[in-house]
């Protein structure tokens, strides 16, 4: 998910909450702040601003910037704006997690996936991978290439190379004297 800027400065100024009345505020809440946090030129900061105003989200008014002499503009959420950007957060915390998840799931498959393989280059003479193992059950159950493709989700020119990579390790002429060697030889049942 890709952030637009004005959800990414209502993000960014929900994490400078400042006290009504405050005399000095940081230089992460003027224009030059913001477009430095949200990734923009400094000359398009006004445009969103005055959107996010007009919208009841933001507030602006004159303030010491800490480390400079002059007042200069400066920026909060208003509570419209804090319930808003606790949204966003909330989506980006749910993505995040997700994200997460597809991850270990990810991480999960990889390490079954290895530890099967591993089992299987045990009883396997041949050294044929997983996936070429899982290709063999298909040639001995005589689908053709296409076939194959659509049952494991690849183009059939990569079930054709499987194939091929299959024949080659076996030392077999065709995908029949594969499929009844790999029958025979308790491969595959």
């Amino acid at each position: 998910m890709r952030l637009t800027v004005r959800e990414r400065i209502l993000i960014h100024l929900a994490e400078h909450r400042s006290e009504d009345g405050e005399y000095r505020v940081p230089s992460d809440v003027t224009q030059s702040g913001l477009a430095d946090a949200v990734g923009i030129a400094q000359k398009h900061v006004p445009q969103y601003v005055r959107t996010l105003i007009s919208e009841g989200l933001l507030a602006e008014r004159s303030a010491h910037v800490e480390g400079g002499r002059q007042r200069r503009k400066a920026y909060e959420l208003t509570d419209r704006g804090r319930s808003e950007a606790a949204g966003l957060r909330g989506v980006l915390t749910d993505i995040t997690e997700r994200k997460r998840a597809e991850e270990a799931l990810r991480e999960t498959r990889e390490e079954l996936e290895a530890k099967a393989e591993h089992e299987m280059l045990r009883r396997n003479p041949y050294g044929l991978t997983f996936r070429e193992h899982t290709v063999l059950h298909l040639v001995a159950a005589g689908e053709s290439d296409r076939q194959i493709g659509t049952t494991l989700g690849i183009s059939p020119l990569t079930a054709q190379k499987h194939v091929s990579n299959i024949l080659a390790k076996m030392d077999a002429s065709s995908r029949t004297e594969a499929g009844v060697r790999a029958v025979r030889e308790g491969l595959i049942e």
